[in-house]
């Protein structure tokens, strides 16, 4: 339809290039973030700093603990996997990331 799309959801990203390819033949605009938040992109960038800072840190490592309501339906959140892989592109020591749901329920 040739709509300009802004999206801020999650849970799609394995179609990103397929939604930006149409996009592209459409000749229109495609804007996506994981959160809109000013406070939550500052996070992003001293997250990608904080990274690059620690890569020759050995006696460190990270680990992202995020907690939500129970019927969350797209875990972890766009903005962990945004934290994760901000660390990941900035310290050669990480290769990637892993999700592990841990059920605290009592």
């Amino acid at each position: 339809m040739k709509v300009p799309v802004v999206s801020g959801t999650t849970g799609w990203l394995k179609d990103y290039e397929k939604a930006s390819d149409i996009c592209r033949k459409n000749r229109t605009s495609f804007i996506h973030s994981s959160n809109f938040s000013i406070g939550v992109n500052l996070l992003f960038m001293i997250n990608r700093e904080l990274a690059r800072q620690m890569e020759h840190l050995n006696n460190y490592s990270v680990s992202i603990e995020e907690i939500h309501h129970i019927k969350k339906l797209d875990a972890p959140s766009g903005t962990a996997i945004t934290l994760a892989e901000g660390i990941r592109n900035q310290n050669s020591r990480f290769k990637g990331w892993c999700f592990e749901m841990i059920n605290q329920t009592k």
